[in-house]
């Protein structure tokens, strides 16, 4: 199953209004009995997608995405490409292109553009690269989205004893977004760890937290494992990884990008010691960057 949208997350796209009206007038709207509503149809959100990110770069000039229907209801499937773009933070928001700007949508083309699976039923989009002559060398980012359609329904028409009826049914449209890459020529870049510190919690009982800047250089994006572990000094045992989050990115669209990492234990147990602090890049053939980090 994927999880949430960022890289293979579920999001709540759209939602579909239908209206069913009566032929009299609207004067005197009542709102009937919730058995009196029609039910909606089961949303198709049970979709697996694999891989969960799609890298086209040197020799690979195509690829394959496996969807698979984990649910228990056939459902359809309509995919496309959009533009989003990742905050400082992290989070990514949908964005319209620029004018005269390339993206890997104008780079790649894929089929099928719409399926319909039944359950347990698998299905294989490929994806295959278009290089036009002159491409300046970088990265090209868009998102490649799976959304669900709902099955339509014919809006009911009310009882007899409510012949003045306002019908309104709101039915969540799901879809997960992958990020679709494609690397052309010599790119490079690298991360180093700034503005580190340590927050203890507001809140007893919360977790202490370490927060810091990724900052990226280079015409290219990155993905790496973000890990906090104690160098010395602390309750723990020397080298004990106490954070850790993996498949953090950062795109070529941002500097930097802001991040906060939980740690295990309460802040007392970092009194007085030293975290070392990596980032070790997982699609990149780079150095494993290092910072340390004094408690007081």
């Amino acid at each position: 199953m994927c999880r949430p949208f960022l890289q293979g997350h579920w999001t709540l796209l759209s939602m579909l209004l239908i209206l069913a009206l009566a032929p009299s007038s609207l004067a005197a709207q009542n709102v009937p009995p919730a058995d009196a509503q029609p039910a909606a149809a089961p949303a198709p959100g049970d979709l697996m997608v694999m891989p969960s990110r799609i890298v086209l770069e040197g020799r690979a000039h195509s690829m394959e995405v496996m969807l698979r229907n984990q649910g228990s209801v056939a459902g359809t499937y309509r995919i496309f490409v959009k533009e989003m773009r990742m905050t400082s933070d992290g989070d990514l928001q949908d964005r319209d292109k620029a004018p005269g700007e390339t993206t890997a949508a104008d780079l790649v083309r894929f089929s099928p553009h719409q399926v319909l699976l039944g359950p347990g039923e698998t299905q294989t989009i490929r994806i295959q690269t278009r290089i036009p002559e002159g491409l300046p060398d970088g990265e090209y980012r868009s998102h490649l989205v799976f959304e669900g359609v709902p099955t339509a329904e014919i809006p009911q028409p009310p009882g007899a004893d409510a012949p003045h009826t306002l019908s309104v049914i709101l039915r969540p449209i799901f879809g997960i977004s992958i990020p679709l890459i494609l690397r052309h020529g010599e790119t490079q870049g690298r991360i180093s760890l700034a503005d580190l510190s340590f927050q203890a919690p507001a809140t007893a009982g919360d977790p202490p937290e370490l927060d810091l800047n990724l900052v990226r250089t280079g015409n290219r994006s990155l993905l790496g494992d973000l890990e906090a572990s104690v160098a010395s000094g602390t309750t723990q045992k020397a080298g004990t990884v106490v954070g850790r989050l993996r498949g953090v990115a950062v795109y070529d669209s941002i500097p930097a990008r802001t991040v906060k990492l939980y740690l295990a234990g309460a802040a007392a147990d970092y009194k007085g010691g030293r975290l070392k602090v990596t980032y070790t890049p997982k699609d990149f053939k780079a150095e494993v960057e290092t910072a340390w980090l004094d408690l007081r």
